[in-house]
C-alpha cells in the first residue's frame, strides 16, 4: 500500500500550490490505478471493452494543509466495441455520488453530526454545501427504514423549538434519544403510537403534567406505571417560594425591594447542600423575615417528601404537611394542594419506580444545543443530527475518527469528541518525510 493509505491509488509525492500572497492555496496529489483497471458496469448483453485512452479527475480527500487537498487521478476509459458506448473503469476509493474519495464522506458525514456544517466545511477544507449534502445523504442511509423496541424505562417530553412543541420520545436506562417528532398533538401522537411495536415490554411511563401524555399512556402502554417527573412537581414548591417573596417585598421601600430580589437564588436553593457560609447568611436574612422563614421551611419540607422510604410514608408526610401549614403561607401552597389532588396516584408511583425525566431534559437541551450552534436548521436535518449523535445509531467514539482505550468513561469520550481539533500534519513535512524514508 503507498503512503497514501487507498488501496486502489498509488500516489506521486504531493504538489503545493500558493496563492500570489504566499498562502498555501491547495495541495495536488496526482495518482492513478494500482494494478489491473476495475471494468466497469455490463453496457450491453455481449460487451467488448477496448482501452481509449485517460481522462484526470480531481477527487477532494483528507486534507494534508489547511488548504483543500485534491486528488488528481487518471482514469481510464473504455469502449464497447458492440454497443459503442464510453465508460471509466471504477474507483472503489471514491464515492458514486461525490467528488470526494470513500473516506472523506465518512470524515464529513461524522463531523456534520457533531459539528455545525460552517464548522466541518472549514475543518475539511471544503463548501458548506457539500457538507449538508453529504450529511443529507448518510442521514437518509441511517434513518430511512429506522425502528427502535421500546424501552423498560420510556420517558416522554416536549421541546420547544423551531417555532412550535416538538415531541421527544428517549431510553430513559439507556440514556438515548429514540424519537423527535415535529408536533406533539394529540392525533399526531396516536398515529405514531398506533404503528409503534413492542409497546407491551413499557413497564415504566414518564410524564410531566400535561394530560395528553396521560391519555397517551392509557390507551397505548395500559401495563406500564405512570410516573410524574418529579421535577415538574417541586417546582411548585419553588414557585410558591417565589410567590412569597414578591408578596413580601411589595410592602418595602425601593432599595429593600432590590436587596431582597437579589437574595432569590439563596429562597430557591436547598439547605442541606449550601456551603455553611452560605446557610449562616441565609438563616440571619429569615430570622429577621418570619412569613420568609416559614415560606422557606414549607418549601425544604415539600422538597424532603422525596427523600421518604416509600408510598405509604410519602402519602402521609405529606398529608401532615397540608394540614400542620401556618395559615400564613397556605396561599402561597394552594396550587400544590389542588395539583397532588389532581394527579396524587402518578406523583405517589415514584415511589413503585424512582425514575425522572431528567436524562430527557438533558436531552433537549443537547438538541436545543444543535439548534444554537447551527442556526436556521429545518426540523429533518435537526431530528436527524440528534437521532445520529444521542440515538446510538453511529458509534459515539467513531465521530472523533480515532479508536478510545477501553477503560474511558461515556463523560471522558464526550470530552475528546468535542475538544478543539488541531491542524496536523503539513504538507511539506510530508513530502520531506517520504523523500528521507521516515514515513
Amino acid at each position: 500500500m503507498s503512503w497514501l493509505r487507498l488501496p486502489h491509488l498509488q500516489a506521486d509525492e504531493p504538489q503545493i500550490v500558493r496563492s500570489d500572497d504566499g498562502e498555501i492555496a491547495e495541495v495536488l496529489i496526482t495518482c492513478r490505478t494500482k494494478g489491473a483497471h476495475e471494468v466497469p458496469e455490463v453496457c450491453c448483453t455481449a460487451p467488448r471493452w477496448l482501452k481509449n485512452g485517460t481522462k484526470t479527475i480531481r477527487v477532494r480527500d483528507r486534507r494534508l494543509e489547511p488548504a483543500p487537498t485534491w486528488l488528481l487521478i487518471h482514469r481510464q476509459r473504455f469502449k464497447c466495441t458492440t454497443c459503442n458506448r464510453t465508460l471509466y473503469e471504477r474507483l472503489p476509493d471514491v464515492d458514486d455520488d461525490h467528488y470526494v474519495t470513500r473516506r472523506l464522506r465518512e470524515d464529513i458525514a461524522k463531523s456534520a453530526i457533531k459539528r455545525p456544517f460552517e464548522d466541518a466545511a472549514t475543518f475539511h477544507a471544503v463548501e458548506a454545501t457539500l457538507v449538508r449534502r453529504i450529511f443529507m445523504a448518510y442521514a437518509a442511509e441511517k434513518l430511512t427504514s429506522y425502528e427502535y423496541e421500546p424501552p423498560r424505562v420510556f420517558g416522554v417530553d416536549e421541546n420547544r423549538i423551531l417555532g412550535g412543541d416538538r415531541f421527544v420520545c428517549a431510553d430513559i436506562e439507556q440514556g438515548k434519544i429514540l424519537d423527535m417528532l415535529p408536533r406533539r398533538d394529540g392525533a399526531t401522537l396516536d398515529a405514531y403510537f398506533d404503528r409503534l411495536p413492542g409497546k407491551a415490554g413499557v413497564e415504566v411511563f414518564c410524564q410531566d403534567m400535561w394530560r395528553g401524555y396521560e391519555t397517551v399512556a392509557r390507551n397505548h402502554f395500559p401495563r406500564a406505571l405512570v410516573v410524574i417527573d418529579k421535577f415538574h412537581v417541586v417546582r411548585y414548591a419553588n414557585d410558591a417560594m417565589d410567590n412569597a417573596r414578591k408578596s413580601f417585598q411589595a410592602k418595602m421601600s425601593n432599595e429593600e425591594r432590590r436587596a431582597m430580589k437579589r437574595l432569590n437564588r439563596m429562597f430557591l436553593g436547598r439547605w442541606e447542600r449550601m456551603s455553611e457560609e452560605r446557610q449562616d447568611r441565609l438563616a440571619a436574612v429569615l430570622a429577621d423575615f418570619p412569613l420568609m422563614s416559614m415560606a422557606y421551611a414549607w418549601k425544604e419540607r415539600f422538597y424532603d417528601l422525596y427523600e421518604l422510604e416509600n408510598r405509604t410514608v410519602a402519602e402521609q408526610a405529606f398529608f401532615r404537611w397540608t394540614t400542620d401549614m401556618p395559615a400564613e403561607v397556605q396561599p402561597f401552597f394552594r396550587p400544590i394542594v389542588r395539583m397532588v389532588k389532581a394527579w396524587g396516584r402518578p406523583i405517589f408511583n415514584y415511589y413503585e419506580a424512582r425514575y425522572t425525566n431528567g436524562m430527557v431534559e438533558n436531552l433537549n437541551g443537547r438538541i436545543n444545543e444543535i439548534n444554537r450552534r447551527g442556526f436556521g436548521y429545518e426540523f429533518d436535518t435537526l431530528r436527524a443530527k440528534a437521532l445520529l449523535r444521542y440515538g446510538r445509531l453511529v458509534p459515539f467514539g467513531s465521530l472523533a475518527q480515532f479508536r478510545f482505550p477501553v477503560d474511558l468513561t461515556p463523560e471522558e469520550v464526550d470530552a475528546i469528541v468535542n475538544a478543539p481539533i488541531g491542524k496536523g500534519v503539513t504538507a511539506s513535512t510530508l513530502a520531506r518525510a517520504l523523500r528521507d524514508g521516515r514515513f
